[in-house]
């Protein structure tokens, strides 16, 4: 179960030269351009020499990475029937992402980056929010950690006529060079599609059942699951879903799935090598420190009730 509170506390703080969040433009590439670069990453699903672009995620911690639920449901519907070698057969399917470092190649006009394996999803049925974990995030050419910056999240509700502006990747090239090495050509085209929040509807919009804003911003069916940030950098929505300008409609109709029903989503979490894996809920981690938020984290309340069910409220904004 999901509500709505209301709740009092600053909003619409002004922004450069006194104007409010209604009034100047939101530009996340000028302001967070080095972790955006690498936090936010196109998603693909590869079989064999084939690979099938299925959306945006963007890396909530070290070993996370947030997208829309509808994105592995679309990357999970390109798995096949494959034979394991001894007459059984079982579906298949391999998700990764594309990370690019804040790095150049030199003499090459090309940034270092590589292909991610992500080896476990957790797709909740209250939202259109998905979960992925990554596999073994180890620099190849150092065999060190890679340290992949997080992006702050907001799940508080955001405030109508607040500036929102989302990212991802409305068109990808790629070409599998060396399939079992994983060397690959890619090309991506960043979309920041800028605009305002328009409505709140706590019960979903018109083509979905859980929790969402709607917005001005013109998002492109690639950037599903891309992050949308607010005029403090922070990410306050997930790219779902938009309606073209019509004959009928003259703007771009976009919706952002809020963010406080992830927080009663559950994933599991090995605490220490060796150990077996336990279920935590995202609020829990936040409250470890594993995953960054802002102040509005604190008007967010999860219960889990003795049937194992949960409940996620969250305190409005005036």
């Amino acid at each position: 179960m999901i509500t709505l509170e209301p709740c009092q506390y600053a909003t619409n703080q002004p922004g450069p030269d006194g104007e409010t969040s209604s009034t100047y433009a939101l530009n996340p590439l000028s302001m967070l351009a080095h972790p955006i670069q690498q936090s936010v990453m196109p998603l693909i699903v590869k079989f064999g020499a084939e690979w099938y672009p299925v959306g945006t995620g963007f890396v909530i911690s070290n070993d996370l990475i947030v997208t829309a639920g509808h994105v592995l449901d679309y990357a999970e519907s390109k798995k096949r029937r494959v034979n394991d070698g001894t007459g059984r057969f079982y579906d298949h399917y391999e998700l990764y992402a594309l990370y690019l470092r804040d790095e150049e190649i030199p003499g090459a006009g090309a940034r270092i980056g590589g292909v991610l394996s992500i080896e476990q999803v957790w797709r909740p049925v209250e939202t259109d929010i998905g979960f992925c974990r990554f596999r073994n995030l180890i620099r190849g050419d150092t065999g060190d950690l890679l340290q992949v910056p997080a992006l702050r999240l907001s799940p508080g509700v955001p405030h109508v006529g607040e500036a929102i502006a989302a990212v991802g990747y409305y068109a990808m090239e790629t070409e599998f060079v060396d399939e079992d090495a994983l060397v690959v050509h890619h090309a991506q085209r960043t979309a920041v599609a800028t605009g305002n929040i328009t409505a709140l509807h706590p019960s979903g919009g018109r083509m979905g059942r859980f929790p969402v804003f709607q917005s001005s911003a013109p998002v492109d069916a690639g950037m599903s699951g891309g992050p949308i940030f607010n005029r403090e950098g922070n990410v306050c929505g997930v790219c779902s879903w938009s309606i073209a300008p019509t004959d009928g409609c003259s703007e771009w109709e976009s919706y952002g799935s809020l963010l406080f029903p992830a927080m009663g989503a559950e994933i599991d979490v090995v605490d220490a090598p060796g150990t077996p894996a336990s279920r935590i809920l995202i609020a829990d981690l936040v409250r470890r420190g594993a995953i960054p938020v802002d102040q509005s984290f604190e008007d967010v309340h999860v219960v889990q009730l003795a049937d194992g069910r949960r409940t996620v409220s969250v305190r409005q904004r005036r």
